[in-house]
Parts: C-alpha cells; structure tokens; sequence
C-alpha cells in the first residue's frame, strides 16, 4: 500500500522467530518430529531419512505401551479401592497427562512431512507483508514471553519430577504405575527406571514445545498482520473513506487488503486442518491433568504434591495463555473486518467482504472455535471439577501402603 512514509516496525520479533527456531530444533534433536532447521535458508526442513522416521517410529511405539499400561493400573486401582481414592487419581493424572504427547504426536503422524510447508508458508507471508506494509505500530503483541516461560517451567517440573521419583514419596508416581512396591528398591535398582522417565518425559515435552513455539508465534504474528492492515490504520488508508469508491487509490488499498486477508485465510484452513483435533485432544487432557494434579498438591505426600503444585502452574498457564491467544485472533479479524466496512459502497469490494468471515481456531474437527470467553470458561470447569473431587474424598493425605 503506498501512503505517507512510516516508520517499519517488524510483523513479529525476532525473539518471536528465534522461540520458534528452537521449537524445531530440541525436538528434532530429540527425535520426537522428522523436521530440522535450515540455516542458510532460515527455513524448516523436511528429513525424510529411514533412520530418523525408525527412531521417530519406537518412541511412539514405546510410549504407547507405557500409556497402556498405565491405563491398566489406573483400572486395577479403581476396581480395588475406588474410582477417589489418591491411588486412583494420582495414577489416571499420570495417564492423562501422558496424553499430552498423543495430542502433538497425532498431527505428526497423520500430516507426517507437511508442517515445514505451513511453517514456510507462515514465514514467506510475514516477510511479503513486512516488505509492502509500512506501518508505525509501536504496540505489536510479541510471543516469545510465552515460549521463554513455557519452556523455564518445563524445566522446573522436570526437576521437581525427577527428585520425587528418586526419593520415592508415599504416593503414586511414575515408578509405582510400574511396580506395585517401589520402595523395596535401592538406589541403584531405581537408576534405570529414572532414566527410562527422563526418555519419556523428553519425547512428551519436546513434542509440546514443537506445538506451542510454533502454534504460538503463528497466531501472534496474524494477529498482528490484521492490526496494521485495520482500516485508518494501514498505510494509505486514513483518509480513504473520502475518496471516489472506484479511485484509483480506492482500488489499490481494497485488493491489497483482499490480497492479505486471503493469504491469512488459506494460512488458517491449513493450520486448523493440522492442529485442530491436537488442539482438543490437548485441551481434555490439560483439564483432566490440572484438576488431577491440584486434587494432589491438596492429598498427597510433600515430595510429590511440590510436583504435583508446580504441574498446575505449569498446565493451567499455558491453557490460559495459549488459548487466550487462539480467541485474540479470532476478536481481532472480527474488529479488522468490520472497520473496513467504510468500503463497501466499492463494488468489487462489496463482493469480497460478503465472502469474508473471522479467522478462528478451531477446537475439533467441527466441534467449536476459541473466542474471548474460553478462557472463563475452563476456569469455570477446572474449578467445578476440583471442588467436586476434593469434596469427594476423606483423609488429607494419599499412601501407596
């Protein structure tokens, strides 16, 4: 769009790119995603090589059987005690927090070798419009806090999880979804099992931080494209309203904007169609994990309900934030969309708007979309929930005796 000249401020931050950079490489490192990071093209690669899709095959297949097992003894508790007791509970928190992996695992084996297209995509768009769009927005949202704190809490939870598995609490944890008595064990026996958790817990929360360091600055960095392209906003349109609706400038600002938004449009489709049903298989067992998670920190013993403490923290921040940010987008394209209905006396313009709705994310395929409200919303069902399973239970303290 040509106007009066403006200072350029970057689409996204540079911290924003680096998060997501990184949100390729640990994992890729790891094993958990078949995709690496190009320097010389500052791109997302595609590895197609049988090793890598070999080693990418048994981590899934391991964790997929440590989940069934898990889902076995959650069953043999519930059957032998009840489905409230702290056994019950603090094992179905294990299993559903491994859940979390299957969410992020799912989008990479069904769309296996398509999400550095997306990504590429993404970042083509960000470099078009940060090269044709001046603007002069100095209060442009910025990702890279959430990643930054995603990833430092991450890193605590592991600590805290490692330390309750070593000293072995009264209380179920990773170890006693394995054996019925862990604290028969020494310190040597329990040195393998420690390192079999570490594998596991990297595979699950390196699948994550692929979901979240690239989810994250995608959805910011549309979000703040739909800002500076707000009509009286965008360069060239302050005045636009006033001009003849088939001008020249009138023509020019209108498919400019059309052009953009249609990208956005196409750059969503895609994305939902990867993330949408991660995005609800994450959201149950996120709520499932912290409602669980908090019925610990309150029942179980110190070692474990630090852990269990810092889960909730961990889990509900990033419920909150996350899909906080998946609704922003959608009141964002609604408000940029209805600013520029000033336009619509132009009659190519007209015809585009009528095909024009709100970019969303979608929660599920076809079952429901973040909007301002969703974040009340889980509030309102984790904390129902947690009343309810603490209400439902007697005693202060679990014990695997």
């Amino acid at each position: 769009m040509k106007g009066k000249k403006s200072k350029n401020i970057a689409v996204l931050s540079d911290k924003s790119l680096k998060w997501l950079k990184i949100g390729i490489i640990i994992p890729s490192a790891i094993g958990s995603i078949p995709y690496g990071w190009d320097e010389k093209t500052q791109k997302v690669v595609f590895l197609p090589s049988y090793k890598r899709h070999i080693v990418w095959t048994i981590h899934n297949l391991f964790y997929c059987w440590y989940l069934g097992f898990v889902v076995v003894r959650w069953i043999q508790y519930t059957i032998k005690e009840s489905a409230s007791s702290p056994k019950a509970v603090g094992t179905f928190y294990i299993m559903t927090s491994y859940w979390i992996l299957m969410a992020g695992q799912y989008s990479v084996s069904k769309f296996y070798g398509e999400h550095h297209i997306w990504i590429n995509n993404f970042l083509d768009f960000l470099k078009d419009i940060q090269q044709h769009q001046k603007h002069s927005l100095s209060t442009l949202s910025d990702g890279y806090t959430t990643c930054r704190n995603f990833l430092i809490l991450v890193i605590f939870v592991f600590i805290a999880d490692v330390w309750s598995c070593w000293t072995l609490p009264d209380a179920p944890f990773y170890i006693s979804s394995i054996m019925p008595n862990p604290k028969i064990l020494s310190k040597l026996e329990l040195f393998p099992f420690v390192c079999l958790h570490i594998w596991i817990w990297a595979h699950q929360w390196s699948t994550m931080f692929f979901h979240v360091n690239t989810l994250v600055p995608y959805l910011v960095g549309l979000k703040n494209s739909l800002n500076i392209l707000r009509f009286r906003i965008a360069e060239g349109t302050e005045e636009l309203e006033y001009e003849p609706p088939n001008s020249s400038q009138a023509e020019m600002q209108t498919k400019s904007f059309g052009k953009y938004f249609r990208q956005m449009e196409v750059l969503n489709v895609v994305s939902n169609k990867l993330w949408s049903t991660a995005n609800a298989i994450l959201e149950i067992s996120m709520l499932l994990g912290i409602i669980c998670a908090c019925y610990g920190t309150v029942r179980l013993d110190a070692a474990r309900a630090t852990q269990q403490g810092m889960i909730v923290i961990l889990l509900t921040g990033t419920v909150i934030v996350l899909w906080g940010i998946m609704g922003e987008l959608f009141e964002t394209s609604m408000d940029v969309l209805y600013s520029w209905k000033a336009m619509k006396q132009n009659r190519w313009f007209r015809r585009f708007f009528k095909s024009c709705k709100p970019i969303r994310v979608n929660i599920g395929q076809g079952l429901f979309f973040a909007d301002r409200g969703i974040k009340l919303t889980l509030l309102e069902i984790i904390t129902t929930n947690v009343s309810s399973l603490l209400l439902s239970t007697s005693g202060s303290k679990g014990s695997l005796n």
